[in-house]
């Protein structure tokens, strides 16, 4: 595999120009070329997206769509750019279950949010169990297929908590996740100050002999 890659133009995000080398090189390689020149990040669910499939990619000065559509061309693999956020779906994956006529399944909408209700972009949302999962888009907001009733739903994101939640026999379901303050402990306290030695203020007369 070889893979070189150059530093962008200092742009604005929207206009960020990438230049990539790659022979061979899997997925994940591709995605960590790109986000070490550029500011872009890449969300998408490790069940959906074959990391492992080997591509060429030789991009001069492109834009990032450019690259990802030589990356994913001819696939199933779909994108959406909100900012510096890439994130990635697959578009044959949405019904991988069983049918939407089984009655004991239903549709399951949201939107997931941070505690400063701000939407977070590409948190995995997966139903327990099953293959079923989906990402938030550039609202927050998701949509799983083909949900069982009373299935549990798993929201996780980096650096914040996951949640579990059992849906009951909702069809919509907004979550509002909490970030991990575990992954970046307080400061270790400093030890005490040594005190200062104490002296006696008593004098002593001298002896003559």
């Amino acid at each position: 595999m070889c893979l070189t890659f150059f530093q962008p133009y200092t742009v604005a995000a929207s206009a960020q120009i990438i230049s990539l080398n790659i022979t061979k090189g899997t997925i994940t390689e591709v995605f960590k070329a790109i986000e070490d020149q550029s500011e872009y990040k890449f969300f998408y669910n490790d069940n959906q997206i074959n990391l492992n499939k080997r591509v060429d990619v030789n991009i001069h000065e492109e834009s990032i769509e450019q690259v990802l559509n030589n990356v994913f061309r001819g696939t199933d693999i779909t994108y959406k750019i909100v900012k510096n956020h890439v994130v990635l779906t697959n578009k044959t994956m949405k019904d991988t279950e069983l049918p939407s006529t089984n009655q004991n399944r239903k549709r399951l909408t949201g939107q997931v949010v941070g505690q400063d209700g701000e939407p977070l972009i590409g948190v995995n949302v997966v139903v327990k169990g099953t293959t079923i999962g989906s990402m938030t888009d550039m609202d927050g907001n998701y949509i799983l297929e083909n949900v069982p009733s009373n299935a549990t739903v798993e929201f996780s994101y980096i650096g914040y908590l996951q949640q579990s939640i059992n849906i009951g026999n909702k069809s919509n379901l907004n979550v509002t996740l909490a970030e991990d303050t575990q992954k970046f402990p307080p400061p270790k306290e400093s030890a005490p100050p040594i005190p200062a030695p104490s002296y006696s203020s008593r004098t002593t007369t001298p002896h003559h002999y």
